[in-house]
């Protein structure tokens, strides 16, 4: 997720597939502010801000680390084999 990029409008589509596949799909948000610091606001900020703007109703976690060190867990799955089991991505 990133309130500050261009890709923000994305926030109705996923929307709009939450609601339609909600049985079948999950939508998570995962908010950081690690890609040109486009996620500075606080949690609840971020999580206000769907809301009011785009209608969210899917759930958005905390904020998190998708490079570094301290990467977290689901990105850690999403971007190792040896996790996933399926292929490596490097995140830049």
């Amino acid at each position: 997720m990133a309130l500050k990029c261009g890709f923000t409008p994305q926030y109705k589509e996923l929307e709009e597939l939450h609601r339609k596949y909600k049985n079948q799909l999950i939508i998570i948000g995962f908010p950081c502010n690690q890609f040109l610091w486009q996620e500075s606001g606080s949690e609840e900020s971020i999580a206000s801000f769907c809301q009011i703007k785009y209608d969210i109703t899917f759930p958005i976690t905390e904020k998190v680390k998708v490079k570094g060190n301290i990467q977290h867990p689901i990105y850690q799955w999403l971007t190792q084999e040896s996790k996933n089991n399926k292929s490596n991505y490097k995140v830049s």
